[in-house]
């Protein structure tokens, strides 16, 4: 029996289905060969409209040239797709899901984009790309040029796949919550310091900070149906484990909690929501990331 070893990048992945005939092996060479050929494609163009859209969004904000916003939403889109096609081609290899800690981040700048290119329909954040994009392209090059593998095989059960999925979702809207928050604290900085160059290339205060708790709004309820979703599919998510991602997970919930209660009974807002917001995300990063790290 004849097995492949199939290149993603510059790593050999053992494959450990037996290729029963030559044929078969032939299917896997070319597979091979169009990875190797279409992934360094994507990854570049990816970029390429990364930078052409930051660019463009800059040039917009410095010189009022308006006309450039399409270029901006068509570039950004389509920098987007690329960048979630390449992370297919990366996570789903043919032994099961590649969820390395390099894709993971990858995947959450790619959908903290789209939910950035998408919100602007409502309201106008389109310049929150600036600062986006450029960790997108970060988050490319990681993933191409230091490929690492953390492989599972969900076939046959979804259930840790669709809670895997709806983790990073969560974390991306967090992530997105946690930024506003970054960018809000620039904004008053610059305003007590009556500053404005900066605060030309931001949305008003009050839009920054009512986008700031719709995406805590979002976030908030999409970790409660992780932690729901965990009783579950894990049963027993106190177990040695799982207990470290538990606690902090729960202890992220009880502070976005407290600050939408906040928010809703006292109108907090300001330095008090900047500082909590950050809090709630740092800690639950601690639990996505941090307790898989240290063991």
């Amino acid at each position: 029996m004849l097995y492949y070893y199939f290149n993603t990048t510059q790593d050999c992945i053992l494959i450990r289905q037996p290729l029963q005939s030559s044929s078969s092996l032939e299917i896997f060479s070319k597979m091979c060969d169009y990875r190797q050929m279409i992934l360094p494609l994507l990854a570049s163009l990816s970029i390429v409209f990364y930078l052409i859209a930051t660019i463009c969004q800059r040039l917009t904000f410095k010189y009022t040239i308006r006309k450039l916003t399409i270029i901006v939403y068509v570039s950004g889109f389509t920098a987007v797709l690329l960048h979630a096609w390449l992370l297919h081609l990366l996570i789903y290899l043919p032994m099961g899901q590649n969820l390395s800690y390099f894709n993971i981040l990858s995947l959450i700048f790619c959908l903290v984009g789209l939910l950035i290119l998408l919100s602007n329909i409502h309201m106008p954040v389109l310049n929150l790309c600036m600062f986006i994009f450029p960790l997108a392209i970060l988050s490319i090059l990681a993933v191409w040029l230091i490929p690492t593998y953390f492989v599972i095989n969900t076939r046959g059960h979804t259930e840790p796949l669709i809670h895997i999925l709806l983790s990073i979702i969560t974390a991306s809207f967090l992530c997105v919550a946690a930024l506003q928050a970054c960018f809000l604290a620039v904004q008053m900085r610059m305003l007590q310091a009556k500053k404005t160059s900066i605060l030309r290339l931001l949305p008003a205060l009050q839009t920054m900070e009512s986008f700031l708790f719709q995406t805590i709004w979002i976030g908030f309820a999409l970790l409660t149906a992780v932690i729901i979703s965990s009783i579950f599919f894990f049963h027993n998510i106190f177990r040695p484990d799982l207990l470290s991602k538990t606690i902090l997970s729960m202890a992220s919930w009880l502070i976005f909690a407290v600050l939408l209660a906040g928010r809703y009974l006292a109108g907090w807002r300001g330095k008090l929501a900047i500082k909590t917001t950050l809090l709630g995300f740092f800690i639950l990063f601690a639990a996505y990331f941090g307790t898989t790290l240290i063991g």
